[in-house]
């Protein structure tokens, strides 16, 4: 039901929130990185690419 859904999007953004997300609604934020009209990054089945230099971003440098 969509009372759950709603309850379960209020947790993950609640929970992204206590991880120091500077978002008001964080989860939205997720929903424009897969965008083709984004000419920089773009989130695939293999990861995060950067476009310009066509290589797997990480998502944790080290």
């Amino acid at each position: 039901p969509w009372t759950e859904v709603g309850i379960g999007l209020r947790r993950i953004q609640n929970r992204l929130k206590e991880m120091g997300s500077p978002f008001d609604k964080p989860i939205f934020v997720l929903s424009f990185l897969p965008f083709v009209t984004l000419p920089a990054l773009r989130i695939t089945a293999r990861g995060l690419i950067d476009v310009k230099d066509r290589r797997i971003v990480p998502l944790f440098p080290g």
